[in-house]
């Protein structure tokens, strides 16, 4: 099922413009861009009260799952996967993007059509307007775009859907920046030259942070970092996926190319010039999670 409409305030025009542009792609984004993990998104549920610690729903009554930012619908993918059965919750799925929609429906078609458990649903809207009642949303999670409503609008918004005392969870994959592998480092060196250019955030950046601590309506914010992910691919697949990287994407077209070109010889220094077989990208699984005060 699908709702809603997008409503794009006007202070956030150009962010969404920017986001528009980063994400024309949407399909092939969804081939390149990384998994989220069985295990990572129940560790997550978890700690949002979600799932107990024998992997069951905590409670019988109704349950509402709210992802904002689901994109093409990796996380939701796993989401799905893991509360199968779970006739007592339903996700909802949210995103803006036209080309995001297009590809989630795709993706979800025969899974709403079936009435399947968890039930699902997608909403086109923005963060900053959420078309929900006050206290009617249970958990909130968002999957590796959380840095793309950093800001009061969006944080007032999610305050007023929360229940009493509920939970917003952020997850993403992401490269070690300081003790990874040194062509890890090297590619963040590339990532924060492509943000100077473009000014599109990240989620190791602290504006979502700041802004979140800033609203005064959550509890301190609880890093985990204690979770992995080796993704197998090839060379090719790897430099394709960071280069969708929104920092990237958003930028010009000289900003693109020169982070391309920089880690292809990145890539070449550490792997072909050596002989030494790329078999995949090992991630970090960055976990973050507070609570409506």
């Amino acid at each position: 099922m699908v709702k809603g409409s997008q409503v794009v305030l006007p202070v956030h025009q150009e962010l969404h413009n920017k986001a528009v542009r980063a994400f024309k792609k949407a399909d092939s984004y969804h081939l390149i861009r990384p998994k989220y993990t069985p295990e990572a998104t129940e560790y997550l549920l978890q700690l949002t009260g979600i799932l107990t610690s024998d992997h069951k729903v905590a409670s019988n009554k109704p349950l509402t799952i709210l992802e904002i930012g689901c994109g093409t619908g990796l996380l939701t993918d796993t989401l799905t996967k893991v509360l199968k059965g779970a006739d007592n919750v339903k996700i909802m799925a949210a995103d803006p993007l036209e080309s995001m929609r297009e590809v989630f429906q795709k993706n979800f078609k025969e899974f709403m059509n079936n009435s399947s458990s968890p039930k699902l649903e997608f909403h086109a809207c923005v963060a900053e307007k959420l078309p929900f009642p006050d206290e009617s949303i249970d958990l909130i999670v968002a999957g590796a775009s959380y840095h793309w409503f950093a800001n009061q609008e969006a944080y007032r918004e999610i305050a007023r859907v929360l229940v009493p005392h509920g939970k917003i969870a952020y997850i993403t994959n992401l490269p070690n920046e300081f003790s990874g592998p040194v062509w890890c480092q090297e590619l963040w060196k590339l990532l924060w030259e492509a943000y100077k250019h473009s000014n599109v955030s990240s989620e190791r950046a602290d504006l979502w942070r700041n802004e979140m601590k800033k609203s005064g309506l959550f509890t301190d914010v609880v890093d985990d970092y204690t979770k992995t992910n080796f993704e197998e691919c090839d060379m090719e697949t790897c430099i394709n996926s960071f280069t969708s990287y929104s920092m990237v994407q958003a930028g010009s077209d000289e900003v693109r190319r020169n982070f391309e070109e920089g880690f292809r010889q990145v890539m070449h220094e550490h792997f072909t010039a050596k002989g030494i077989e790329f078999t995949g990208i090992p991630y970090q699984v960055d976990i973050h999670y507070c609570q409506k005060k």
